[in-house]
């Protein structure tokens, strides 16, 4: 397993960008007095990366116009910066809220450096975000990783300093990746994933099959790979990840997309296995029922070719082999199993959201789904009947829709 991050919020990196540098040794002599400096290291970018840089450090979206687009930036007119990466033995812990309004845990200790630094810039310059830290476990996860490769990333992970005092280079990857294999290191440093469906591929070498990854966190995982995304793609799913024989497109997952239970998103992620050194499945379990899911309430007929396979994971891991293959035959049984399995297990059904699926008619009488709403118990009971059966009868916008028209004759009091 690749060395993660301490988890007791002791790390934290410091970047002082360019209109910054004349505090660097201002910032220095403040950080060894109270910390440990594991790297200090002057950065240097090549210019017609450093749109692509500062996107992906960010985890903003890289978009496939603007690539070649001039970066302007009022805090950074030299792509050159100055890196800290620093050790405390105070472990301290709180919640702050940052200047997006993300509540995040960190040490209040470099989020008060942070704060310090920021202040003493109005010496050098009009603009207060020349100092940025990296506070928050998965800030230092993804951008250590994205700044100076795996091997120096977890060096400093495990307490050891790094010599370097220049480096010249773009964010790993920013120049496509020499394969999958590197690009798949860089992903599990930077956020916990898995391969999402039929991904034999992966393991056979074959780079022409689209690239299907459930991941915690998507904008790092985007942010990690170097996904290049399209301008409609709005919830920025689907993008291209860029190799140096081939260009694969690549879909993302993640918990609360639409695609599964969010719960059971985030199961398939905590209970994956290892196949291949960097290369991340889920369990047979979660293989087998997220394949039926798939095949049987994402489409109103299920593919021949695959019910093989479905049956040949049913029978590694049913007990006296009683999910036999003509089972996958029968559509009916299929749901009522899926939906034993679900039930148990208090994952719902979920309605997709921003890619291209639909939900089976008959996935949705059988599956279990969120508790509906009650009609309140004064309401006439041929009006609580009639609202339970909606439920069941009605499309969820029509049901709407009809439910607002009749509160607003009165018929409806809640």
């Amino acid at each position: 397993m690749p060395i993660l991050p301490p988890q007791d919020l002791s790390d934290a990196l410091f970047l002082v960008w360019s209109e910054g540098l004349p505090l660097v040794e201002r910032i220095r002599r403040d950080l060894m007095g109270d910390f440990r400096i594991l790297a200090d290291i002057r950065c240097r970018w090549t210019p017609e990366k450093t749109y692509a840089n500062f996107q992906r450090l960010y985890r903003n979206t890289i978009l496939k116009e603007a690539l070649n687009q001039p970066f302007t930036s009022r805090k950074v007119t030299d792509p050159e910066f100055h890196l800290f990466y620093v050790r405390s033995e105070d472990h301290k812990a709180c919640l702050h809220r940052s200047a997006a309004w993300e509540v995040e845990r960190v040490n209040p200790d470099f989020v008060a450096k942070k704060a310090l630094y920021r202040d003493w810039t109005d010496d050098v310059s009009d603009f207060p975000y020349l100092v940025h830290c990296a506070a928050t476990i998965e800030e230092v996860r993804l951008q250590t990783t994205l700044l100076l490769g795996p091997a120096k990333a977890q060096r400093l992970w495990s307490g050891q300093p790094l010599h370097d005092t220049e480096l010249n280079q773009d964010l790993i990857g920013a120049h496509g990746w020499p394969d999958r294999a590197v690009a798949f290191e860089v992903l599990s440093l930077c956020t916990s994933w898995c391969v999402f469906g039929s991904a034999n591929h992966l393991l056979h070498g074959d780079e022409r099959e689209l690239l299907e990854l459930l991941v915690e966190d998507r904008k790092a995982a985007s942010a990690a790979l170097g996904l290049i995304h399209q301008r409609d793609d709005l919830l920025r799913r689907t993008g291209k990840l860029v190799c140096a024989d081939s260009i694969v497109d690549c879909d993302l997952y993640w918990p609360g997309d639409g695609c599964l239970d969010p719960l059971w998103e985030s199961r398939v992620i905590r209970d994956r296995v290892q196949a291949s050194t960097n290369v991340y499945f889920p369990n047979d379990e979660h293989t087998l029922f997220i394949a039926i899911y798939r095949e049987y309430v994402h489409r109103e007929t299920a593919r021949p070719e695959d019910i093989a396979r479905l049956a040949g994971i049913a029978r590694k891991i049913s007990h006296s082999g009683w999910l036999t293959e003509s089972m996958f035959s029968e559509r009916q049984t299929m749901l009522k199993l899926l939906s034993g399995y679900m039930t148990v297990r208090n994952y719902v059904l979920v309605e997709p959201v921003g890619f291209n699926r639909v939900l089976a008619s008959d996935a949705v009488r059988w599956l279990p789904t969120a508790t509906p709403a009650q009609p309140g118990s004064d309401e006439p009971w041929l009006i609580r009947w009639a609202s339970v059966l909606s439920h069941w009868l009605l499309p969820r916008g029509l049901r709407r829709q009809l439910i607002s028209a009749l509160r607003r004759l009165g018929v409806l009091r809640h």
